[in-house]
Protein backbone atom coordinates (compact mmCIF):
# COMPACT_ATOMS: atom_id res chain seq x y z
CA UNK A 1 0.00 0.00 0.00
CA UNK A 2 2.85 2.40 0.78
CA UNK A 3 5.09 1.66 -2.18
CA UNK A 4 3.63 4.35 -4.44
CA UNK A 5 3.69 6.92 -1.65
CA UNK A 6 7.34 6.20 -0.89
CA UNK A 7 8.29 6.51 -4.55
CA UNK A 8 6.64 9.88 -4.88
CA UNK A 9 8.00 11.52 -1.76
CA UNK A 10 11.57 10.18 -2.10
CA UNK A 11 13.32 13.28 -3.35
CA UNK A 12 16.68 12.85 -5.01
CA UNK A 13 17.94 16.39 -5.36
CA UNK A 14 17.15 19.98 -4.51
CA UNK A 15 18.79 22.84 -6.34
CA UNK A 16 18.38 26.07 -4.38
CA UNK A 17 19.18 29.37 -6.04
CA UNK A 18 19.22 32.28 -3.61
CA UNK A 19 19.49 35.92 -4.57
CA UNK A 20 22.47 37.40 -2.71
CA UNK A 21 20.96 40.88 -2.54
CA UNK A 22 17.70 39.53 -1.15
CA UNK A 23 19.54 37.37 1.37
CA UNK A 24 21.39 40.44 2.62
CA UNK A 25 18.19 42.34 3.27
CA UNK A 26 18.30 44.63 0.23
CA UNK A 27 15.11 45.29 -1.68
CA UNK A 28 14.52 43.25 -4.80
CA UNK A 29 11.77 43.64 -7.37
CA UNK A 30 12.28 40.13 -8.72
CA UNK A 31 11.97 36.69 -7.20
CA UNK A 32 14.23 35.99 -4.25
CA UNK A 33 14.68 32.23 -4.34
CA UNK A 34 14.13 29.41 -6.83
CA UNK A 35 13.95 25.77 -5.76
CA UNK A 36 14.08 22.99 -8.34
CA UNK A 37 12.92 19.73 -6.76
CA UNK A 38 13.48 16.47 -8.64
CA UNK A 39 11.80 13.23 -7.62
CA UNK A 40 13.82 10.40 -9.15
CA UNK A 41 11.60 8.29 -11.42
CA UNK A 42 8.60 10.57 -10.93
CA UNK A 43 6.53 10.62 -14.10
CA UNK A 44 2.86 10.87 -14.94
CA UNK A 45 2.27 7.21 -14.02
CA UNK A 46 3.70 7.75 -10.54
CA UNK A 47 1.72 10.95 -10.04
CA UNK A 48 -1.46 9.15 -11.08
CA UNK A 49 -0.68 6.30 -8.69
CA UNK A 50 -0.15 8.77 -5.85
CA UNK A 51 -3.49 10.41 -6.60
CA UNK A 52 -5.25 7.04 -6.50
CA UNK A 53 -3.61 6.28 -3.17
CA UNK A 54 -3.89 9.67 -1.48
CA UNK A 55 -6.61 11.59 -3.27
CA UNK A 56 -6.24 15.12 -4.55
CA UNK A 57 -2.61 16.26 -4.63
CA UNK A 58 -1.34 19.72 -3.68
CA UNK A 59 0.12 20.22 -7.17
CA UNK A 60 -3.41 20.16 -8.57
CA UNK A 61 -4.15 23.36 -6.66
CA UNK A 62 -1.09 25.22 -7.96
CA UNK A 63 -1.70 28.38 -9.96
CA UNK A 64 0.74 27.30 -12.68
CA UNK A 65 2.06 23.94 -13.70
CA UNK A 66 3.30 22.26 -16.85
CA UNK A 67 5.21 19.33 -18.27
CA UNK A 68 8.80 18.86 -19.37
CA UNK A 69 9.99 16.48 -22.08
CA UNK A 70 12.95 14.52 -20.72
CA UNK A 71 13.33 11.53 -23.04
CA UNK A 72 16.66 10.07 -24.13
CA UNK A 73 18.09 10.68 -27.60
CA UNK A 74 19.33 7.13 -28.07
CA UNK A 75 17.12 4.79 -26.07
CA UNK A 76 13.43 4.04 -25.69
CA UNK A 77 13.98 3.79 -21.92
CA UNK A 78 15.33 7.06 -20.50
CA UNK A 79 17.85 6.83 -17.68
CA UNK A 80 18.18 9.41 -14.91
CA UNK A 81 21.31 10.96 -16.46
CA UNK A 82 19.51 11.98 -19.65
CA UNK A 83 16.31 13.01 -17.87
CA UNK A 84 18.12 15.01 -15.18
CA UNK A 85 20.19 16.76 -17.83
CA UNK A 86 16.97 17.75 -19.60
CA UNK A 87 15.60 19.19 -16.37
CA UNK A 88 18.87 20.96 -15.56
CA UNK A 89 19.55 22.39 -19.00
CA UNK A 90 16.63 22.00 -21.40
CA UNK A 91 18.67 19.80 -23.76
CA UNK A 92 17.94 16.18 -24.67
CA UNK A 93 21.01 13.93 -24.56
CA UNK A 94 21.85 10.22 -24.85
CA UNK A 95 21.58 7.96 -21.85
CA UNK A 96 24.49 8.08 -19.38
CA UNK A 97 25.49 11.61 -20.44
CA UNK A 98 25.61 14.05 -17.53
CA UNK A 99 25.19 17.64 -18.77
CA UNK A 100 27.07 16.93 -22.01
CA UNK A 101 25.91 16.80 -25.63
CA UNK A 102 26.29 13.71 -27.80
CA UNK A 103 29.72 14.97 -28.92
CA UNK A 104 30.88 15.48 -25.35
CA UNK A 105 30.54 19.27 -25.27
CA UNK A 106 29.46 20.57 -21.83
CA UNK A 107 25.96 22.01 -21.49
CA UNK A 108 25.39 25.04 -19.22
CA UNK A 109 22.94 24.21 -16.43
CA UNK A 110 20.43 26.32 -14.55
CA UNK A 111 22.66 26.17 -11.47
CA UNK A 112 25.68 27.44 -13.40
CA UNK A 113 23.64 30.19 -15.08
CA UNK A 114 22.29 31.26 -11.69
CA UNK A 115 25.83 31.61 -10.39
CA UNK A 116 26.72 33.91 -13.30
CA UNK A 117 23.72 36.04 -12.23
CA UNK A 118 25.28 36.51 -8.80
CA UNK A 119 23.07 34.03 -6.99
CA UNK A 120 24.17 31.65 -4.28
CA UNK A 121 23.56 28.03 -5.22
CA UNK A 122 22.98 24.83 -3.30
CA UNK A 123 22.75 21.17 -4.20
CA UNK A 124 21.00 18.82 -1.76
CA UNK A 125 20.53 15.08 -2.29
CA UNK A 126 19.14 12.19 -0.30
CA UNK A 127 21.30 9.92 -2.44
CA UNK A 128 25.04 10.32 -2.80
CA UNK A 129 25.84 13.72 -4.30
CA UNK A 130 27.69 12.05 -7.20
CA UNK A 131 25.01 10.00 -9.06
CA UNK A 132 23.43 11.36 -12.24
CA UNK A 133 20.37 13.24 -10.89
CA UNK A 134 22.21 15.68 -8.60
CA UNK A 135 25.37 15.67 -10.73
CA UNK A 136 23.51 16.87 -13.84
CA UNK A 137 23.23 20.35 -12.32
CA UNK A 138 26.98 21.03 -12.01
CA UNK A 139 29.55 18.48 -13.33
CA UNK A 140 29.89 17.46 -16.99
CA UNK A 141 30.85 13.89 -17.91
CA UNK A 142 29.96 11.53 -20.76
CA UNK A 143 29.39 8.56 -18.46
CA UNK A 144 27.37 8.71 -15.27
CA UNK A 145 29.58 5.97 -13.84
CA UNK A 146 32.54 8.34 -13.49
CA UNK A 147 31.56 9.28 -9.95
CA UNK A 148 35.14 9.95 -8.81
CA UNK A 149 35.48 12.48 -11.63
CA UNK A 150 32.08 13.92 -10.72
CA UNK A 151 33.22 14.34 -7.10
CA UNK A 152 36.34 16.15 -8.30
CA UNK A 153 34.28 18.47 -10.50
CA UNK A 154 31.88 19.14 -7.63
CA UNK A 155 34.83 20.17 -5.47
CA UNK A 156 35.66 22.82 -8.11
CA UNK A 157 32.08 23.76 -9.00
CA UNK A 158 31.81 26.71 -6.59
CA UNK A 159 28.41 25.46 -5.37
CA UNK A 160 27.90 27.31 -2.10
CA UNK A 161 26.12 24.51 -0.25
CA UNK A 162 26.57 20.82 -1.04
CA UNK A 163 24.72 18.33 1.18
CA UNK A 164 24.02 14.63 0.91
CA UNK A 165 25.64 11.23 1.13
CA UNK A 166 28.71 9.80 -0.56
CA UNK A 167 31.85 10.83 1.29
CA UNK A 168 33.51 7.67 -0.09
CA UNK A 169 34.00 9.37 -3.46
CA UNK A 170 35.63 12.42 -1.83
CA UNK A 171 38.14 10.73 0.48
CA UNK A 172 41.14 8.44 -0.15
CA UNK A 173 41.24 4.80 0.86
CA UNK A 174 43.87 5.51 3.47
CA UNK A 175 42.95 8.75 5.20
CA UNK A 176 45.85 11.16 5.33
CA UNK A 177 46.60 13.31 8.35
CA UNK A 178 44.89 16.62 7.63
CA UNK A 179 45.28 20.07 9.13
CA UNK A 180 41.90 19.76 10.85
CA UNK A 181 40.74 16.55 12.49
CA UNK A 182 37.15 17.05 11.32
CA UNK A 183 37.56 14.39 8.63
CA UNK A 184 40.55 12.52 10.07
CA UNK A 185 38.48 9.54 11.19
CA UNK A 186 36.78 9.08 7.83
CA UNK A 187 38.09 7.13 4.87
CA UNK A 188 36.81 6.70 1.37
CA UNK A 189 37.43 4.70 -1.78
CA UNK A 190 39.47 7.09 -3.95
CA UNK A 191 42.51 5.40 -5.43
CA UNK A 192 44.34 8.60 -6.36
CA UNK A 193 45.05 9.57 -2.75
CA UNK A 194 43.25 12.91 -3.03
CA UNK A 195 41.25 14.28 -0.11
CA UNK A 196 38.62 16.46 -1.76
CA UNK A 197 37.11 17.35 1.61
CA UNK A 198 40.37 18.88 2.75
CA UNK A 199 40.79 20.64 -0.61
CA UNK A 200 37.36 22.22 -0.26
CA UNK A 201 38.05 23.23 3.33
CA UNK A 202 41.21 24.99 2.15
CA UNK A 203 38.99 27.00 -0.22
CA UNK A 204 36.80 28.20 2.65
CA UNK A 205 34.15 25.48 3.00
CA UNK A 206 33.08 24.38 6.44
CA UNK A 207 32.64 20.61 6.63
CA UNK A 208 29.83 18.96 8.61
CA UNK A 209 29.13 15.25 8.85
CA UNK A 210 26.29 14.88 11.38
CA UNK A 211 22.80 16.27 11.88
CA UNK A 212 23.96 18.13 14.99
CA UNK A 213 26.85 19.77 13.15
CA UNK A 214 24.50 20.88 10.37
CA UNK A 215 22.09 22.30 12.94
CA UNK A 216 24.93 24.36 14.41
CA UNK A 217 25.52 26.16 11.10
CA UNK A 218 23.82 29.53 11.61
CA UNK A 219 25.74 32.00 9.45
CA UNK A 220 25.87 32.17 5.65
CA UNK A 221 28.91 30.69 4.01
CA UNK A 222 30.12 27.81 1.94
CA UNK A 223 29.17 24.49 3.50
CA UNK A 224 29.98 20.91 2.57
CA UNK A 225 27.93 18.26 4.35
CA UNK A 226 28.57 14.57 3.67
CA UNK A 227 26.63 12.45 6.15
CA UNK A 228 27.04 8.90 4.94
CA UNK A 229 29.57 6.93 2.86
CA UNK A 230 26.85 5.89 0.40
CA UNK A 231 23.28 7.08 -0.14
CA UNK A 232 21.66 8.39 3.01
CA UNK A 233 19.37 6.00 4.90
CA UNK A 234 15.65 6.36 4.28
CA UNK A 235 14.92 6.79 7.97
CA UNK A 236 17.24 9.54 9.16
CA UNK A 237 17.89 9.37 12.87
CA UNK A 238 20.92 10.42 14.84
CA UNK A 239 23.84 11.14 12.55
CA UNK A 240 22.08 11.87 9.27
CA UNK A 241 19.85 14.96 8.93
CA UNK A 242 16.42 14.82 7.37
CA UNK A 243 15.67 16.17 3.91
CA UNK A 244 13.72 19.00 5.54
CA UNK A 245 16.72 19.95 7.70
CA UNK A 246 19.08 19.96 4.71
CA UNK A 247 16.66 22.02 2.66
Amino acid sequence: MCRFKTLIIFVTVFVVLEDKAGAQGESSTRYKNVIVMVGDGMGLAQVSAARLHKGRLWIEDSDDYGFSITHSLDNFVTDSAASATALASGFLVPNRHVATHSDGEPIPTILELARTMGKRTGLVATSRVTPAPPAAFAPHVNDRGEEYVIAEQLSHSEVDVLLGGGWDKFLPRKQRVVSSDVSAKLHGTRGDGRDLVEEMMEKGYRFVRTAAELESVKSPGRTLGLFYPESMPRVTRGRSPSLAAMT
